[in-house]
């Protein structure tokens, strides 16, 4: 993403799109809703096999999403025992402010939902590959080899073997973060060419927060702030990079999204607060146990 990685080939992002656009098009997924139904849940199956690990897609989350789309993506929501607030309880599709935050699931507000669904499937996977190869192109300077990272990355078991759109999405931000905000610190930008980068930072840090899942998010960001550490500190010693360049750019992004995560606070501090006193993602310590021969009692 800065001026020596972006005389790589474009080719890679430019199929990914390509790929996004048609499987949308086709209204073709790789969900395992079709366990749902008969045929032991091969109905429906183009290629591969329906996955019943995964039941926090297709029994859970897919049906309250299109639950959604029947609803006509209200903000709150009669699931489960009692009031919900949609915007809070998942990575859903909502008519509020924060849609602006979760990109993939615009195209329910417009487009069928098969159709819509397919794009929010690959849209977040096509991310992980755009975000990791972006990222390599910052560290290395190599289209071929940001190609093979991304496709590594990807192809992790984690991702997969218990497919959650909300997990990828959430490396997926992570990622685009990590690498707008290293390549804004190029000093060769000026003026426009480092600001678009410092806002799609901040953008992309929001689009992280808001996904609010605190078990998946935590160990991102540690991993996160240890990979800018290990970039920017050689290049500050080498003075490849400047310091107060470093300074002036976490102060933005880091204004910018807390001001994003203090505006969703604030409107959902109800919802926030019985989140937090749950046992789950809330209140999640269990008092400290005795063990004797290895075994807890």
């Amino acid at each position: 993403m800065d001026s020596a990685s972006t005389k790589g080939d474009v080719g890679f992002p430019v199929l990914i799109g390509i790929l996004v656009v048609t499987f949308s098009a086709l209204g073709v997924s790789g969900s395992s809703t079709p366990l749902l139904g008969s045929e032991g849940g091969r109905d429906g199956v183009v290629a591969g096999s329906p996955r019943a690990v995964r039941s926090d897609e297709w029994l859970v989350r897919t049906p309250m999403l299109v639950g959604q789309a029947e609803r006509g993506f209200s903000r709150f929501a009669e699931v489960g025992v009692g009031q919900h607030d949609m915007s809070v309880l998942g990575d859903f599709a909502v008519s509020s402010w924060t849609a602006f935050f979760h990109p993939q699931s615009t195209l329910f507000f417009v487009l069928p939902v098969e159709n819509a669904f397919a794009f929010e499937w690959w849209s977040t996977g096509a991310l992980l590959l755009l975000g990791t190869y972006a990222l390599f192109l910052v560290l290395i300077r190599d289209w071929r080899w940001s190609v093979v990272g991304a496709f590594v990355l990807w192809g992790s078991p984690f991702f997969h073997w218990w497919h959650y759109p909300a997990m990828t999405a959430i490396a997926s931000w992570a990622l685009l973060a990590t690498a707008s905000f290293l390549s804004s610190l190029n000093p060769g930008l000026r003026g426009w060419h480092r600001w678009w980068r410092v806002g799609a930072t901040a953008y992309f840090g929001s689009c992280f927060a808001l996904i609010l899942y605190p078990p998946a998010q935590i160990p991102v960001i540690f991993v996160t702030l240890a990979l800018v550490a290990g970039w920017v500190i050689p290049n500050l010693r080498s003075r490849s990079i400047e310091w107060h360049s470093v300074a002036l750019h976490l102060v933005i992004v880091g204004a910018a999204i807390g001001a994003v995560a203090l505006a969703f606070a604030s409107t959902r501090s109800q919802a926030l607060r019985e989140i937090s006193q749950s046992v789950y993602p809330g209140e999640r310590r269990l008092p400290r146990r005795r063990r004797v021969c290895g075994s807890p009692l």
